[in-house]
């Protein structure tokens, strides 16, 4: 068996991620997802299989897209490149800085 095969890796992010989703921090949040979809399916099990898939493939997206901004983020971070006379550490901390307060608004 060949290691470097893509669809082992594939797999093995697949099951780190399955296994990372399954912490406290997520478990909690279980009662308020069930509660959520079934207020809103009004026991019509179609509308309730709907609205779970509909949140899970938001999950996925957004995971997704925040997977490659930091994946992107974390390549652009890490070069070092002067900017004048400020460097590029100072501008992405102050970059950082400004997204944390305008989440804040």
């Amino acid at each position: 068996m060949e290691f470097s095969s893509p669809l082992i890796a594939y797999l093995s992010v697949f099951a780190g991620g399955l296994i990372a989703s399954v912490s406290p921090c997520t478990l909690i949040l279980f009662p308020l997802i069930i509660s959520f979809v079934g207020g809103y399916s009004n026991g019509d099990v179609k509308r309730s299989t709907l609205y779970s898939l509909v949140f899970s493939l938001g999950l996925a997206v957004t995971f997704t897209l925040f997977g490659a901004l930091a994946a992107l983020t974390g390549t652009l971070f890490g070069t070092w490149v002067d900017i004048g006379n400020i460097c590029w550490r100072q501008w992405r901390s102050l970059w950082v800085c400004s997204c944390w307060l305008l989440r804040s608004c």
